[in-house]
């Protein structure tokens, strides 16, 4: 599958973990809002590299587990939190937090305070992703293909650069 293919490619650049805690569930968890089915590159991302960081000597871009109750220290329900807090402004338009639809669905963050979310509008695999804090920036692709694109040095979301050739990926 393609969603496959990318992630691999992920890990080709970057070692995953030996270890991974998988989960068998395909849906948001219910603690941080209604079940939906998440997309299929997000959810084989999780079952090679599971929840995590990418970082290097300068920056720190993580994913979080969403389909399951959150356990690490900056939580997946401080994120939602923050995300149902805010209007999030997307192409001139203002849009809220899932369950809102359309609705942003963070799924990870970094260090620098970008959110890194989805637009939910319509069935998971056609979901944009936009990045940013308050006003985004929209990527017609998944979120396999972002990571990618970031831990590859396609995408700069910072002024001075992305990932350094130290780049490596953490569980948590």
């Amino acid at each position: 599958m393609l969603e496959m293919e990318m992630v691999s490619r992920i890990a080709n650049i970057v070692i995953p973990p030996s270890a991974v805690a998988l989960s068998s569930s395909r849906k948001l968890h219910p603690a941080l809002g209604p079940p939906i089915e998440l997309p299929n590159d997000y959810l084989e991302f999780l079952q090679v590299f599971g929840t995590g960081c990418f970082s290097d000597s300068r920056f720190k871009l993580c994913v979080l587990n969403i389909t399951h109750r959150p356990s690490i220290s900056f939580t997946a329900e401080t994120l939602f939190s923050a995300a149902r807090d805010y209007g999030h402004h997307i192409l001139g338009q203002t849009y809220e937090a899932y369950p809102s639809a359309p609705g942003i669905l963070p799924w990870g963050c970094d260090d620098q305070g970008l959110s890194l979310n989805w637009l939910v509008d319509g069935p998971p695999g056609t979901w944009k992703t936009v990045v940013g804090r308050i006003d985004y920036v929209v990527y017609d692709y998944g979120m396999a293909q972002l990571i990618h694109n970031c831990v590859s040095g396609s995408i700069p979301f910072y002024s001075d650069g992305i990932f350094g050739p130290d780049i490596a990926f953490t569980s948590c």
